[in-house]
């Protein structure tokens, strides 16, 4: 909304525009001097039917709306910006502001010497030249054509319609406070001075885009444009200094339509243009050069505020958002368009105003605060708001309660009441009262995360993955970081290997995005398991008798920190308090390692159930109780080995050792001189003898044993006597005639 303040009107020169019908014409001639120099500007409109064509008779010193050079004084850059056609600060005046750094001097710069802006009020736009990837307008395309029809190509273009930099900046001029002045500072360049060039910078308050279809879209509603944007055509040759420049406003055209009305309300007091006479330097370089020669660029500054308070409606205000510039073969309406560089996007409100505040939500408690960014903590004194256009206002805020400087709008949120506000800066311009509003929030913070409890488990085989968990209340979500302010977001806190990691659960609110003032810190810990026992080995006996009794506990060692505890399985299975063996066959236990120190140590919710929860398990190296995973940041006791060492006990059957008699006699005599043994009962045979068969031949008394070993490697024996008679035989004879005497009768005896 706007008024005008009849005690603010101000004085405008060149402040009528004339709009004439078919059958009239009027003639306002004004007579001016400016700096000593005779100007005379006449204006003639026709208006006739759907055309309107402007003639422009100048004369004098100054033709053809030609500006002169001239120090702005703008804050920004210091010195305030000089339009003389040259780019460099500080020359040739000392100490005034320019495109660039210059000679020494108290002048500043808005560009680097790389071309890179130092403020957020001033761009350099480079584009292709003398080259067929050029972008450029087909032919047809007009000037004041609808947007929408135009066409584009890639193309080369004409030397003297040929751009490579173009260059913005806004400044205001505040040395009135009561009445700050909006200037904009133009600059282009050309490949060719050969010939007149002209230069529109066209500023579109809806957007327009150059399609990659070689169309352009126009979203202004008013034949592709919207009412009372705006056109500035830049005019200039080789053959003077002075560069003219023509200002054009988007109307109604009185038929239905709409046309660019010329209106000349420039004057040396509001614009200044200018090329350069002589070579100068271009230290970001123009034209694969880094100087421009004579005529090859021009520069403008206008003062939007007071050109607009030259139109009809001074109180009118615009902001664009695009600008577009372009080359043409004249000033003609129907003029062809040649290069074009952009759309450009643009922040430029004229004689308007806009705010806006960063943050604009702010979360605050009471004396504290945050501001809605995940990686800003904490108090933020003095939110300052952006204004955009018309500076030197002043602001309120309804409803009450929020703390604002009434002359700068700087918000203390922390020492406001939480509400919603809705913020009012007015201003004057041209003697117009005017206002703009933004909303402006404080809420209060949620409460930090309940944690769902710190987790710690041994490791596992395969690794588990441990999530931690946090709840927040209704409305509300919670974010992960990796600290406990600042840091990263963390999508998914979790654990996967050993070690502990401990993350932060902040709650968001979920229609104001307010954080809680703390984070609430969850950690996770896996537990490295514990080597497994280290075995010496199986444990294999032949029985004895009695029958001995083998211990698995003899074959394995522990590790350092550990005790072991017995298994009648590989997993799972049944603790086995005693792991022997005392009857002949075989059995395997399973020992598994569980450590017995942790650092650091506290219960926790979150448990492994134990091998036996129910009972003390009895170890080798003593009593364990397993009944839980105590938390541990560093290890935990009660971890147990991810694989357990098998030990098999064995007695072995011994086999029943045998002597067979095959003579059937123990005894040698005279007649039994010899006797034959067989062994029995295993697969070898050991006699002490040495022989190595089963069966043998004595022939001498003697106790023989035999050593009988089984397949199995176990072995017995036995033993078998034989004696030997060795008494004298009694000699004896039978005299079987009966005598002893020989006779006639008796011959033989």
């Amino acid at each position: 909304m706007y008024g005008i303040s009849p005690s603010l009107k101000r004085f405008r020169r060149f402040t009528t525009t004339l709009k004439i019908s078919f059958l009239q014409v009027v003639l306002n001639a004004r007579t001016t001097f400016v700096n000593s120099k005779f100007t005379s500007v006449s204006v003639l409109t026709i208006k006739s039917g759907l055309s309107v064509f402007f003639f422009l008779l100048f004369s004098g010193l100054v033709a053809n709306n030609a500006l002169e050079a001239q120090v702005i004084n703008v804050e920004n850059p210091s010195g305030g910006f000089e339009i003389d056609g040259n780019l460099e600060a500080n020359s040739p005046t000392s100490g005034a502001g320019d495109w660039v750094m210059g000679s020494a001097g108290s002048g500043a710069f808005v560009l680097d010497n790389s071309g890179n802006p130092l403020t957020s009020l001033t761009q350099l736009v480079t584009d292709e030249f003398n080259t067929n990837t050029d972008n450029s307008f087909t032919s047809g395309s007009k000037a004041f054509d609808d947007p929408n029809t135009w066409t584009w190509t890639n193309s080369s273009v004409t030397g003297k319609g040929d751009i490579n930099n173009v260059l913005y900046h806004m400044g205001m001029d505040q040395s009135v406070p009561s009445d700050p002045q909006q200037w904009l500072m133009l600059g282009a360049d050309r490949r060719s001075t050969n010939g007149t060039s002209y230069i529109d910078f066209e500023f579109f308050q809806a957007g327009i885009t150059a399609n990659p279809d070689f169309t352009f879209t126009s979203t202004g509603p008013d034949g592709g444009r919207t009412e009372n944007d705006i056109l500035l055509t830049f005019e200039y040759g080789n053959g003077g200094s002075n560069v003219n420049i023509y200002f054009y406003l988007w109307e109604p055209d009185g038929a239905g339509g709409f046309q660019y009305n010329l209106y000349i309300i420039l004057s040396n007091d509001n614009a200044f243009g200018q090329t350069n006479l002589s070579t100068i330097n271009v230290p970001f370089g123009a034209f694969n050069a880094v100087t421009y020669d004579p005529y090859q660029f021009a520069e403008g500054g206008l003062n939007l505020t007071d050109i607009f308070g030259g139109l009809p409606d001074p109180c009118l205000g615009v902001s664009f958002s695009n600008v577009l510039i372009k080359t043409k073969n004249s000033t003609s309406p129907t003029a062809a368009l040649n290069d074009f560089v952009g759309p450009i996007s643009v922040g430029l409100t004229v004689n308007s105003a806009e705010i806006a505040y960063e943050p604009s939500v702010y979360c605050s408690t009471t004396g504290r605060g945050s501001v809605v960014n995940a990686n800003t903590r904490g108090r933020m004194v003095g939110i300052a708001p952006t204004i955009s256009g018309v500076q030197n206002g002043t602001f309120t805020a309804s409803p009450a309660g929020l703390s604002i400087d009434a002359n700068t709008g700087v918000i203390d949120a922390d020492n406001s009441n939480i509400g919603v506000y809705t913020i009012t800066y007015t201003y004057t311009t041209n003697g117009c009262v005017k206002s703009t509003e933004t909303t402006f929030e404080i809420y209060g913070n949620p409460d930090a995360p309940v944690s769902g409890g710190d987790q710690s488990e041994c490791q596992e085989a395969p690794v588990q993955t441990l999530l931690a968990t946090a709840t927040v209340g209704g409305g509300e979500s919670v974010v992960w970081y990796d600290a406990a302010s600042g840091g990263n977001v963390v999508a998914s806190p979790t654990l996967s290997s050993v070690g502990t990691v401990t993350y932060y659960a902040e709650s968001v609110n979920d229609l104001t995005s307010c954080v809680s003032l703390t984070r609430t810190p969850v950690s996770l810990t896996i537990s490295a398991a514990p080597a497994a026992p280290l075995s010496t080995g199986d444990i294999t006996e032949c029985v004895l008798d009695p029958v001995q009794v083998l211990d698995a506990n003899d074959a394995v060692t522990a590790v350092t920190d550990t005790q072991i505890v017995w298994y009648d399985a590989a997993t799972g299975g049944n603790v086995v308090a005693s792991p022997t063996l005392g009857s002949i066959g075989s059995v395997t236990y399973w020992a598994e390692a569980v450590s017995t120190r942790s650092a650091g140590m506290n219960n926790d919710a979150v448990r492994r159930q134990s091998v036996n929860p129910n009972a003390k398990d009895s170890a080798r190296n003593g009593s364990a109780s397993i009944t839980g995973r105590p938390v541990s940041s560093a290890r935990i006791a009660g971890c147990t080995s991810l694989t357990r060492t098998a030990v098999t006990l064995e007695i072995l059957a011994a086999p029943v050792a045998g002597i067979t008699n095959n003579t059937g006699d123990t005894e040698l005599t005279c007649a039994v001189t010899e006797i034959s043994l067989t062994a029995t009962g295993g697969v070898s045979y050991a006699w002490n003898t040495g022989a190595t068969s089963a069966g043998i031949s004595v022939s001498t008394p003697g106790t023989y044993t035999v050593t009988v070993t089984a397949a199995n490697g176990c072995t017995d024996t036995a033993s078998i006597v034989i004696t030997q008679d060795i008494t004298a035989p009694v000699a004896g004879i039978t005299n079987n005639t009966g005598d002893t005497e020989l006779t006639c009768d008796v011959t033989e005896i």
